[in-house]
């Protein structure tokens, strides 16, 4: 973990009638699956939605070729990219999050490591093993949310033993 949870307010406007909604998202990125939704429920619908995101991203260095050219890094070289893509991320996430008219976010700061389909990877069912995140904390800030506020839905992604294990992870 790289520290407390972080909290960004995105958007100051006030809540209208629409259902609460939290989405719970692993990578700077996710949103955009449903960002639809998420737009449509924000901003026609009056929802407050509010986004948690676990990881800051940096895993996503292998695929970072293009940002390369924008942002003046070698990102794609994993000690570069570790370093440079949390800040990246969570920047370009604030601003997507931003035009969908995302109230909050919240950033849980772990590990990004590694693309991997294996579940037990990201959670070992073992108590003496441990992975990437540290989830006793992401239970926790989960769990302290859900009774913060009401949220009438929480959007995840389909957790399939073929998508990406964090992705597996956050949903469940």
């Amino acid at each position: 973990c790289a520290g407390p949870p972080k909290r960004i307010t995105i958007s100051s406007v006030e809540e209208g009638e629409g259902p609460r909604i939290l989405a719970v998202i692993a990578h700077p990125d996710d949103e955009s699956a449903f960002a639809g939704a998420v737009f449509a429920s924000a901003i026609e619908h009056g929802s407050a939605v509010d986004v948690l995101c676990i990881t800051n991203g940096e895993g996503g260095f292998k695929y970072s070729t293009l940002a390369e050219r924008i942002y003046g890094e070698e990102l794609t070289q994993e000690q570069v990219g570790r370093a440079e893509l949390p800040a990246i991320r969570e920047a370009e996430l604030t601003r997507a999050l931003g035009w969908l008219g995302v109230r909050r976010l919240l950033l849980l700061l772990q590990t990004d490591h590694r693309y991997t389909t294996d579940l037990a990877e990201v959670m070992p069912s073992a108590p003496a093993e441990s992975g990437p995140w540290d989830l006793p904390f992401v239970r926790q800030e989960l769990r302290a949310l859900l009774l913060e506020e009401d949220y009438d839905l929480v959007l995840a992604l389909a957790p399939t033993p073929t998508t990406h294990a964090h992705h597996q992870a956050a949903t469940l």
